[in-house]
């Protein structure tokens, strides 16, 4: 891949959290639509990741399970967080 392809995969990937981390904080009085835009956050990650490792051919079963834990971990921490306001 060259680097401009890099750079306009992670441009699309800073673009797609920064639209769900706008909502997160627009919708900060109501806790269902936090999560609803933490887990479209955190699906969009782990979406963007395999698809990211399969354009690159390098996807394999751990890195894919890698990045639905993380992003299950962050929505797990994220659902904490919001339970306690």
């Amino acid at each position: 891949m060259t680097e401009n392809s890099h750079i306009t995969h992670f441009l699309l990937l800073i673009l797609g959290l920064a639209t769900c981390l706008f909502f997160f904080m627009y919708f900060r009085q109501n806790t269902l639509y936090q999560m609803v835009f933490a887990t479209i956050g955190c699906l969009y990650y782990s979406l963007w990741g395999i698809m990211h490792g399969r354009l690159e051919q390098r996807l394999n079963r751990h890195i894919a399970l890698e990045y639905i834990a993380v992003s299950a971990f962050i929505l797990s921490l994220i659902f904490v967080a919001v339970s306690f306001k």
